[in-house]
């Protein structure tokens, strides 16, 4: 058995931004990236008669400063943010690949040799981090990450 692993981050978005196709309409560079690495070789996996594959999508968060809340606010905030962002690449996911192969199911995680994992950190996994973080610098932390692990005889 053979793995082969792709994986495609797509950040840049704006505080309060979580729509993947909008992301992916202002960035085509990022977008080629997320096509080919993602939707292609889910494609691929799906045309294939003995391949499998596990899916990981993350949506992340920047952390969330606003003056006036509690600590427990903070993190529901930022929850939320990645959350969206998490359900949005999922949606754009399975809504890519059935453009691609219209026999693909609506959930992908319904097929026995197809494993799709969600995970929403909310602020946990920052990129940048410190006391001073330009806008610039937040935006790589609001971030939508997939990994596809394929697994090929």
């Amino acid at each position: 058995m053979q793995l082969f692993i792709f994986e495609a981050i797509v950040d840049g978005f704006g505080a309060n931004e979580t729509d993947l196709p909008t992301r992916l309409a202002q960035d085509p560079a990022q977008a080629a990236v997320f096509t080919s690495q993602i939707i292609d070789q889910i494609v691929d996996v799906l045309r294939s008669p003995d391949a499998g594959a596990a899916l990981s999508v993350a949506g992340h968060a920047d952390r969330d400063d606003t003056v006036g809340l509690s600590h427990i606010q903070h993190l529901k905030i930022e929850r939320e943010a990645s959350e969206k962002r998490m359900f949005s690449a999922l949606a754009t996911i399975h809504q890519l690949v059935q453009l691609q192969e219209p026999t693909a199911p609506s959930d992908l995680n319904t097929l026995s040799f197809f494993d799709v994992h969600l995970r929403a950190p909310g602020a946990a996994v920052l990129v940048e981090d410190g006391a001073s973080v330009s806008e610039a610098q937040q935006k790589k932390n609001r971030r939508i990450q997939a990994r596809l692990l394929v697994f090929k005889p």
